[in-house]
């Protein structure tokens, strides 16, 4: 399962660890990828018209899913450029 569920997910389906060591793990791999991530040169020209706040989340979670909320996007989302013409968001300065 997804590490963030210790955090955030509170769902009978599945006995998911909320013990203090599981958030400590999890805190450990958020302060990771943040560490990892800030090496990222890309500026925000551009990102705002790209990110997920653009889009609104259903909650499932009465429906019985074990993903309280998710996205679902429409074909002609998932047919939108990801980067305007002549960015490009992979470049990654080490």
């Amino acid at each position: 399962s997804p590490p963030e569920k210790s955090m955030f997910e509170w769902t009978d389906a599945y006995m998911i660890n909320h013990s203090y060591q599981a958030i400590l793990v999890l805190q450990q791999l958020a302060d990771t990828f943040v560490h990892v991530a800030r090496y990222n040169c890309n500026d925000s020209d551009g990102l705002m018209d790209i990110i997920i706040y653009n889009y609104n989340p259903t909650y499932t979670g009465k429906e019985g899913a074990t993903i309280e909320q998710q996205y679902f996007f429409s074909e002609a989302d998932t047919k939108r450029e990801c980067a305007p013409q002549g960015e490009d968001y992979s470049c990654v300065c080490l």
